[in-house]
């Protein structure tokens, strides 16, 4: 099992970003980088609209073009999938908020300009609620691996 912090962690990075043999012409047409964007996109799509568990490999495989033996290739597993997706958006917030927040402004033209700013993201990705939260319920007891980097979260 991999999580945040773990020191496996940085392998997984690696070995997602590795080359990998191209199954098909589409893979075929996109870099390395392309197709695990691609996937990355269509997972983070899948798992926010219909949530983890319902989300299937073939599903995000169809989303992005490609096939889940190219997903199993480059991510490992839909649960390594997942713990990147979850950790990709918390890096995403923390990095969202840092430029909101530095911003040399008063306290509460900060926290007004913050809302002002959150709303359109919430809107574009049509935010549901936090994916933490819905992830952490679906799967606690399914994928101690997901469960693990959900509570790496929490605490």
């Amino acid at each position: 099992m991999v999580k945040r912090g773990d020191a496996n962690w940085p392998s997984l990075i690696k070995q997602a970003s590795q080359p990998r043999l191209q199954n098909n012409k589409t893979d075929a047409m996109k870099t390395d980088p392309q197709l695990k964007e691609s996937i990355l996109k269509a997972a983070a799509q899948i798992f926010s609209t219909k949530g983890y568990v319902a989300a299937s490999l073939e599903t995000i495989a169809e989303s992005a073009e490609t096939d889940p033996e190219s997903i199993r290739r480059v991510f490992g597993s839909k649960a390594n999938l997942g713990a990147i997706w979850l950790n990709s958006l918390h890096a995403g917030s923390l990095q969202r908020h840092k430029q909101l927040l530095d911003k040399d402004r008063a306290p509460e033209c900060k926290i007004r300009d913050y809302f002002q700013e959150l709303k359109p993201w919430l809107i574009q990705n049509k935010f549901l609620g936090c994916p933490f939260t819905a992830v952490g319920k679906q799967e606690s007891s399914v994928c101690p691996q997901v469960a693990e980097t959900v509570d790496a979260h929490r605490g």
